[in-house]
């Protein structure tokens, strides 16, 4: 069995310090629950980027608030999060039929510290090994034509464009009508951006996914735009980066901060057949 990913342990430790915090962007009361001796030893390594912090953050709100619209419009829909990692907003939010897809070394441990049984909602957990087991049997005996809401966050960039054109292929087969929320970071933030703090990420997990306009690959491959918001944007005009809300022209965040504002995006999209669902 593969080794827990590292970075599933720092985004879920970066949540148990939020969720312990005066004031929580996410308020992730599950995720100290996953923090084991090894994903201590992970959050050690990043304790010089609480900066960073704020933007993982304020991505899984973003993309929080985007599950909560499509079940406040689609409440019985399935959301199925592929690379859930630690993720818990089965347990945190209404509604909704939920299936969580990772590494069985992930789903194992998910299990023993989060029981499916204290899920208010109905949730499965599936275990795959992503480079021995396909996704499209896993997922075939849930195939359906009615709403779906896909959420891969933080998972695209560890990608090759292959395996992300075969993850879409999958997923308009196996569910024609379906959204997708995920998170996108342009070649030019992933490569020039905080060039340490990228450095201490790839020692634990290669980029791969680097586009120059990633936003428009996602198009090519079948979907539309329903919804693109900078994070850093968020975080900077809810005062997350100098202590105070901000409020500033779109023109001045163009003009000095132009790389991280178009960077890093939270994304909705939509398949070109679907744009009749909410």
């Amino acid at each position: 069995m593969k080794p827990i990913s590292k970075t599933a342990f720092y985004t879920c430790g970066i949540r148990a310090q939020d969720a312990n915090s005066p004031e929580p962007i996410c308020g992730d009361i599950y995720a100290e629950r996953f923090m084991n001796k090894e994903a201590m030893e992970v959050m050690e390594q990043f304790k010089i980027f609480q900066k960073n912090s704020k933007f993982i953050l304020y991505r899984h709100l973003m993309l929080t608030e985007s599950i909560k619209k499509f079940l406040k419009a689609n409440p019985k829909a399935k959301v199925v999060l592929i690379g859930a990692g630690f993720d818990t907003r089965a347990y945190q939010l209404g509604g909704g039929e939920w299936i969580e897809v990772d590494e069985p070394a992930v789903i194992s441990h998910k299990n023993s510290a989060l029981p499916i049984a204290k899920c208010p909602n109905p949730l499965t957990r599936i275990p795959i090994d992503f480079a021995k087991e396909s996704l499209r049997e896993k997922l075939s005996a849930y195939a359906q034509k009615s709403p779906t809401l896909f959420v891969i966050e933080g998972v695209l960039v560890y990608l090759e464009e292959e395996e992300i054109s075969i993850l879409f292929e999958t997923l308009q087969d196996l569910f024609p009508h379906h959204d997708i929320l995920c998170d996108l970071a342009t070649r030019k933030i992933v490569t020039k951006y905080n060039q340490s703090f990228s450095k201490t990420i790839q020692k634990m997990a290669q980029f791969k996914f680097l586009q120059d306009n990633p936003v428009a690959f996602v198009q090519g491959k079948g979907y539309r735009i329903k919804k693109i918001s900078s994070v850093f944007e968020r975080v900077y005009n809810e005062g997350k980066l100098v202590g105070k809300p901000n409020s500033v022209s779109r023109w001045i965040l163009n003009l000095f901060f132009k790389t991280a504002l178009q960077g890093s995006l939270a994304c909705h999209f939509e398949t070109r057949g679907n744009a009749r669902h909410p």
